[in-house]
């Protein structure tokens, strides 16, 4: 049995591509400060990551789905260094 997980099912929501967030400006939105929520998988989370830095936004929680293959696999776990 393979340790990678399969693919889920074809999503029924339109995704945006990863160019296109990073061209995003939170102070096009925001006055000051507040709180952005952000969910990606992990292939893309350090990219993510820096660019919310980059726009000086510090991490200040974060949340692990745990995903279970359809053959009863754990999937892969990407843990970042901070």
């Amino acid at each position: 049995m393979s340790s990678n997980p399969t693919r889920g099912p074809k999503l029924n929501y339109k995704t945006e591509r990863l160019r296109n967030i990073l061209k995003f400006k939170f102070k096009d939105f925001q006055e000051e400060s507040g709180i952005v929520a952000i969910w990606v998988v992990n292939g893309v989370y350090s990219i993510v990551l820096n660019w919310m830095k980059q726009q000086n936004y510090d991490l200040i929680d974060e949340k692990h789905w745990l995903k279970i293959t359809k053959n009863g696999i754990l999937a892969p776990i990407f843990y970042p260094n901070f």
